[in-house]
């Protein structure tokens, strides 16, 4: 706090001088009086008034306090898993009979004729169905990595012997007008053992869901056991 000290000086003339001087009560010191006409003074009637005065701290260089305020702000993210893959119906080559040398089968996935290269075709065969769920116009990968290195085997009960086993070499995917599978709504992708083993994929639907059907080739030989043969592979989705 400052103190003002306000002096007025009265001379007998009648003529006035006044001035003031700052006490700092900070500092706990006097300023000195400046200007003194120390023959008014001594010759005229001094009237002291004390009054508080109060210092602009722009004025004398003391800052005054920021005001501030915080609070911790959060941040979210969900990551989630739109594409799905689900069968519809299990692929099926049918029933044949083998012959006295090795052959295939080839059931076709756009729905046309079985073909045996040796062997007696009797039917009852089912083409492979599979539901696959995507975000509308998202490009995505379809894949058969089990076909990567080596064939697909289906077996008589366990296994174990040549003639309890067969071999898919290839897998065909047809898409439904809703997909497209190499840039080709409707268009179809073969999978192949030791070749090609994706394929691009994209739904058109609006409401991000198609369907494919799926055929291929088993390759069979002539000491084959009578009996059911059976196997599995995984269809893989992915961004």
């Amino acid at each position: 706090m400052v103190i003002c000290i306000c002096v007025k000086l009265q001379r007998e003339t009648g003529v006035s001088c006044s001035w003031q001087a700052y006490i700092s009560m900070k500092q706990g010191s006097v300023v000195k009086m400046s200007h003194l006409n120390k023959k008014l003074f001594s010759t005229g009637a001094a009237v002291i008034t004390l009054r508080a005065f109060v210092p602009n701290p722009f004025m004398i260089g003391e800052a005054m306090a920021q005001a501030t305020a915080s609070d911790t702000m959060n941040i979210t993210a969900n990551v989630v898993n739109p594409l799905k893959v689900t069968e519809v119906t299990k692929f099926n080559f049918g029933s044949f009979a083998v012959s006295a040398v090795a052959g295939s089968r080839v059931v076709p996935a756009n729905g046309g004729a079985v073909v045996m290269n040796n062997g007696v075709d009797l039917g009852a065969n089912v083409l492979g169905k599979v539901t696959i769920k995507a975000p509308q116009n998202a490009s995505f990968t379809i894949e058969i990595a089990a076909l990567a290195t080596k064939s697909i085997v289906i077996k008589n009960g366990t296994g174990g012997s040549s003639k309890k086993t067969m071999k898919v070499e290839q897998l065909t995917l047809n898409a439904s007008t809703k997909m497209k599978l190499g840039g080709v709504a409707g268009g179809s992708a073969t999978f192949i053992q030791n070749g090609n083993t994706n394929t691009s994929a994209v739904i058109v639907h609006a409401g991000g869901v198609a369907t494919a059907a799926i055929g291929g080739i088993l390759n069979f030989k002539p000491t084959q056991l009578v009996g059911s043969y059976t196997g599995t592979y995984a269809l893989v989705t992915s961004f």
